[in-house]
C-alpha cells in the first residue's frame, strides 16, 4: 500500500492510541484525592495532639519501602525502626503539636503523590521543657485501602545564624580559642 493511502489508517490508529492513553480521571477525582490527602494531614495533627508520638506509625505505609530522613540524614531506614523510634519518643514526650501550612500536592499517578509543606512543631517533654521547630517537609504518599499513607518523609529546618549572621550548621570546627 503506498504511503499516501496508508496515511489515513496510521492517523486513525494514532488517534485511537492517544485516546486510550488519556486519563479517565476527572477534575472531581483529583479534587477528591486532594481532599483525602488534606484529611491525612489533619488526621495526623489531631492524633498527634491527642495520642502523642505513638500515633505516627498509623500514618506510615506498612511496606518495606518506608523510610524517614531528617536534615539530610536517614532517621528511620524502615518501618520497624520508625515504630521503635516513635515508641521511644512517646516515653519522653508529654505533648506534641504539629501544624502544616502552604501544602502542595503534585500527582505522580492516581495512587501516588509528592506532598510538600511548611511545618511548625512544638514538643513538650516529660520534664516540661518545650522545643519548637519549624521548616519544610516533603513526602511521597501512597493510597492504600486504609487511606493515604506516608511512604517516604524528609524533614528539614533552616540553618541557625551565628552571631555574625552567617548560616551555621552547628559545627564548631571553625572556632578557635584566642
Amino acid at each position: 500500500m503506498p504511503l499516501r493511502q496508508s496515511l489515513p489508517a496510521v492517523s486513525l490508529l494514532l488517534v485511537v492510541l492517544l485516546a486510550s492513553c488519556r486519563s479517565t480521571n476527572t477534575t472531581e477525582d483529583w479534587v477528591e484525592r486532594r481532599d483525602e490527602v488534606i484529611d491525612l494531614l489533619n488526621g495526623l495533627t489531631d492524633d498527634l495532639s491527642a495520642r502523642g508520638p505513638e500515633a505516627w506509625p498509623d500514618y506510615f505505609l506498612d511496606d518495606a519501602s518506608f523510610f524517614m530522613a531528617s536534615e539530610g540524614a536517614m532517621l528511620f531506614p524502615d518501618l520497624a525502626s520508625a515504630k521503635a523510634g516513635c515508641a521511644e519518643l512517646d516515653a519522653r514526650v508529654q505533648s506534641i503539636d504539629l501544624d502544616f501550612d502552604e501544602v502542595r500536592i503534585q500527582w505522580i499517578d492516581p495512587t501516588h503523590a509528592i506532598m510538600s509543606a511548611e511545618y511548625e512543631e512544638t514538643l513538650v517533654d516529660t520534664s516540661g521543657t518545650t522545643k519548637e521547630m519549624e521548616g519544610f517537609v516533603t513526602a511521597l504518599i501512597a493510597a492504600t485501602s486504609a487511606g493515604w499513607r506516608f511512604q517516604h518523609l524528609h524533614w528539614s529546618s533552616p540553618l541557625e545564624a551565628d552571631s555574625d549572621g552567617d548560616a551555621d550548621a552547628g559545627s564548631d570546627a571553625d572556632d578557635t580559642d584566642g
